[in-house]
């Protein structure tokens, strides 16, 4: 288990029980934890959570409590195990002021991907339906229009400022079992926005009971349907399928340097919540160093 570093017994057992309920509610194996002991007694641990698309999240307390070398080789340890086991990617999110697991995660192989900005709305009114202009129309997911939704996130990442480095590092069909795995997936919140037969946009949300509220999970537009305010269309849309799913809070994560995105999300009221390092580390056939 990995216990916060507080110095106040109670408060860390009340924190443990919650991360454990959930982690229970997330499917979460806390038994995956992988741990340094010393004089039989817990020193640190770090937990991979494995997702569909053949990528893991590592959990990790937010002191360093062991010297780096033995920090970096439960990491080294945790990545070889996971590659052997078919995972690609490897992906921590680490606060900015947690500067000792930043450098040991640095040095372990994780390189900088983006400092994320968390964004939450309240979404009190019902948004009114939205206009599309003319000539476009909505596709929603169904196995026959899986390609579509292929082929529209692929043609989004051309030119993004969102996550650049995270482009093609997986298949594209990881990519969208990685999405799919992402809260709790429903169809019906996930759209492509077509001009005639061409995917211009993509429309990723899910659900999350645990927290009550709907996650975009990903938008992005292609080259073409930039510049034509498409943007608030996929945004005024987001807001509406939120409100259809009965909760009023939509939450997102967005590159710091994705400088038009946030300018669109604050528009639409969101609010920021927190910030995060995100560090990446290929792993298996394509890892490199």
């Amino acid at each position: 288990m990995i216990l916060p570093q507080t110095g106040d017994v109670d408060a860390d057992i009340d924190a443990l029980r919650s991360f454990n309920e959930h982690a229970a509610l997330r499917g979460v194996d806390v038994s995956a934890t992988w741990v340094v002991e010393s004089a039989g007694l817990l020193t640190w641990a770090i937990l991979p959570v494995v997702s569909p698309g053949k990528t893991m999240l590592f959990l990790c307390p937010a002191v360093v409590t062991i010297n780096e070398a033995d920090a970096v080789a439960l990491f080294e340890k945790a990545c070889a195990h996971h590659a052997g086991a078919g995972v690609v990617l490897a992906q921590v999110l680490i606060e900015p002021a947690q500067r000792d697991l930043l450098r040991v995660v640095g040095l372990a192989g994780f390189k900088p991907l983006a400092e994320l900005i968390y964004l939450y709305t309240d979404v009190k009114p019902i948004p009114r339906p939205v206009d599309l202009p003319p000539g476009f129309t909505w596709a929603t997911y169904t196995p026959e229009t899986r390609p579509l939704f292929a082929r529209a996130i692929e043609s989004s990442y051309e030119g993004s400022l969102d996550c650049p480095g995270l482009n093609h590092l997986r298949d594209i069909e990881d990519v969208i079992d990685g999405h799919m795995a992402t809260g709790e997936f429903d169809p019906g919140l996930w759209l492509v926005l077509c001009e005639q037969d061409e995917p211009r946009g993509v429309l990723l949300l899910a659900k999350s009971e645990a927290a009550r509220c709907v996650e975009l999970v990903y938008v992005g537009l292609t080259i073409p349907a930039r510049g034509r305010g498409l943007g608030r269309v996929m945004m005024r849309q987001a807001l509406l399928s939120t409100r259809s799913t009965g909760y009023e809070r939509m939450t997102l994560a967005v590159d710091s340097k994705n400088q038009p995105a946030l300018r669109l999300y604050y528009r639409h009221g969101m609010k920021k919540l927190l910030t995060k390092v995100a560090l990446v580390r290929e792993l298996g056939a394509r890892a490199v160093g």
